[in-house]
């Protein structure tokens, strides 16, 4: 849930060297021709408890190489960047079910041929074929994505959604490849999280806020409190602390899910590299319990996320 910003933001951030200090710039380099190779861990753990006290559990987990190139730059700055997507794998189980997708395959086993590994099969090969393009504008801020229709479109397929009400697949199976999650992954490999709005002293703090659209249950706020947490010769360290909060649709429909946040943590750590101008790792870790009341019952929802990204050699 973390959408973040490229291109030519900028922040002096003040790194001590002996007696003086001297200011450290973050800019993310997206010069035309550069290429910039990462490697995405993602895993989604999720379990909904019933009132009855039924569990039904679900795990997604991504593995992904990504090849971004910066096509394109105008002279105001703006930026337009292709990505390739050069290895992927899919795994995914919800219960009992379970599946798998890799290209390429390291070995020469075939999965089975069950309705889900079908499903995957279809879904990963979206993904690894998508012709990923973004657009973003000089100020560091994904204005468009293309290339991922497709991919969501896939859920749509009867092969893929099945024909039970509980799809054979949801989006969440998408991972980093919804649109809005691919915009974020993209841009925090780009930009220091905010850090480029203004100079940053060691210790300093500044506040992050996204709106995230969650129909039919309202939206999500989502509030990331950064530190500068470190600064040395050639990088830069920064942490925070991501809080979520539910905002209700508008209106009084008794049929509209309410939703409400029993617990949370989370953290996020982030080296940036100084001397390459780009990301070197970015780790954040999420947990988030949520009580959902609908039709005169309340489910608990417990969710915990982690997303590595770093700068591949």
């Amino acid at each position: 849930m973390n959408l973040r910003r490229p291109c030519a933001a900028a922040a002096a951030i003040l790194a001590a060297s002996g007696a003086l200090a001297e200011p450290a710039t973050v800019r993310a380099d997206l010069s035309k021709g550069r290429v910039i190779p990462l490697q995405i861990e993602y895993t989604l753990d999720a379990e909904q408890l019933s009132p009855d006290g039924a569990a039904s559990r679900k795990r997604i987990h991504q593995s992904a190489a990504i090849r971004f190139e910066v096509t394109d730059v105008a002279e105001d700055g703006s930026a337009v960047l292709r990505g390739a997507v050069e290895r992927l794998t899919l795994q995914w189980s919800r219960d009992d079910e379970q599946g798998e997708f890799a290209r390429p395959r390291v070995t020469a086993d075939v999965p089975a041929d069950t309705p889900v590994n079908a499903a995957l099969g279809a879904l990963g090969a979206a993904m690894a074929d998508a012709s990923i393009q973004l657009v973003v504008s000089p100020d560091g801020r994904v204005e468009a994505i293309r290339g991922l229709n497709d991919v969501m479109l896939v859920l749509t397929d009867p092969a893929v959604r099945g024909e039970g009400p509980i799809p054979r697949l949801d989006a969440s199976a998408l991972g980093v490849f919804g649109g809005r999650q691919f915009a974020a992954m993209a841009s925090s490999a780009f930009t220091a999280d905010g850090a480029g709005r203004e100079p940053r002293d060691p210790g300093e703090t500044w506040e992050t806020n996204e709106s995230i659209p969650a129909p039919p249950a309202g939206s999500i706020l989502l509030d990331t409190l950064w530190t500068t947490a470190k600064v040395e010769p050639g990088a830069a360290t920064f942490t925070a602390t991501p809080t979520l909060s539910l905002v209700p649709p508008p209106g009084d429909d008794p049929t509209a899910p309410r939703g409400q946040i029993a617990e949370q943590t989370g953290s996020i750590t982030m080296v940036w590299n100084l001397a390459e101008n780009m990301l070197d790792e970015r780790r954040s870790e999420q947990r988030v319990v949520t009580d959902w009341s609908m039709a005169g019952m309340t489910l608990r929802q417990t969710q915990t996320s982690t997303m590595t990204i770093r700068r591949a050699d």
